[in-house]
């Protein structure tokens, strides 16, 4: 035997010798593609259904095209150390993404997902901090709802959020259990612990449907403003879901406006007659005024209070 052939025997044994040390240690230095069909073989069911999902295997995808998010998917890139299983199926060693703690799960998925839902679950998300995965909301096999969740989104959010659900119950409130809205509607980014919307508060999610309300109006109502001492916004004065009172205010009409403004004339002039009528019924532009400083309507400069002289603006 030449020394050539010699040479080329021995660096083959040392190769084979390597490969099954390291199949030892749970991992099987074969292709990705090789792993994910020896994975079908026995998880057929599993592998049939990721089909038309964006998580389809690439090693059973015939066309070769790569999935949804653009990159080529295997079963290993979600079951972690798949070698041991692979030699003996008794031997549960291919871990699970479902048994990762959730910041681990995390960072597993942003290798191949990059968008703006998971950049904000790693930057001070509740859901993370309480332990909430991605799992938790949806699911990779055999998914039930668009975006791959595990059940329609209102209902996946009120099973957690119970204080909120009830509260959809009451005379006033959000048509979220109508249907017609969904809390991602709303609830777009979740950045901060004592935010529930975004760095921009709740007025621009608010007008987005309530656009009537957005002005700009040369005389504004303060506490609307997200930019006031408190940064309430609108929540100054409304319930974000629901409210026994009518618009979803916080106190029935009178008593909310009371909280901030006591004018002693109102409820003295004219022997009192006016000291239980409702605030709006003047002062009617309550979210801004294109014309008056009080927020009056401008219909009200022409009835008799003012056309006597005995007001003014």
């Amino acid at each position: 035997m030449s020394i050539l052939k010699t040479t080329l025997l021995f660096a083959l044994c040392l190769i084979f010798l390597a490969l099954s040390a390291y199949s030892q240690q749970g991992d099987i230095p074969a292709s990705p593609s090789d792993i994910s069909e020896q994975c079908a073989m026995c998880h057929e069911d599993k592998a049939a259904n990721l089909q038309g999902t964006p998580h389809a295997l690439s090693s059973t995808n015939k066309t070769g095209k790569t999935g949804k998010v653009g990159i080529r998917v295997f079963c290993q890139d979600c079951h972690l150390r798949p070698g041991k299983h692979l030699e003996d199926p008794s031997v549960e060693t291919a871990s699970r993404a479902a048994d990762m703690p959730a910041a681990e799960m995390l960072a597993a998925c942003s290798v191949c997902h990059s968008s703006q839902h998971l950049r904000e679950l790693g930057n001070g998300n509740p859901h993370l901090a309480n332990g909430i995965k991605c799992v938790s909301c949806h699911k990779i096999h055999r998914p039930n709802e668009p975006g791959l969740l595990k059940k329609p989104s209102v209902e996946l959010c009120l099973d957690c959020h119970r204080s909120v659900s009830e509260t959809f119950n009451l005379p006033s409130h959000h048509p979220v259990k109508e249907g017609i809205l969904k809390c991602t509607d709303c609830h777009i980014v979740l950045s901060a612990f004592d935010s529930p919307f975004s760095v921009e508060g709740a007025r621009p999610i608010c007008v987005k449907c309530h656009n009537e309300y957005d002005g700009p109006f040369p005389y504004e109502h303060g506490a609307l403003n997200d930019y006031t001492l408190e940064e309430h916004g609108c929540w100054t004065c409304h319930e974000a879901h629901g409210s026994s009172n009518g618009k979803l205010l916080k106190e029935p009409d009178r008593r909310l406006c009371l909280q901030c403004h006591v004018v002693p004339k109102h409820f003295t002039a004219h022997g009192g007659v006016w000291a239980d009528r409702r605030c709006e019924e003047c002062h009617s532009d309550v979210h801004g005024s294109y014309s008056s400083p009080k927020l009056f309507n401008e219909d009200m400069l022409s009835r008799p209070c003012f056309r006597a002289g005995c007001h003014s603006e």
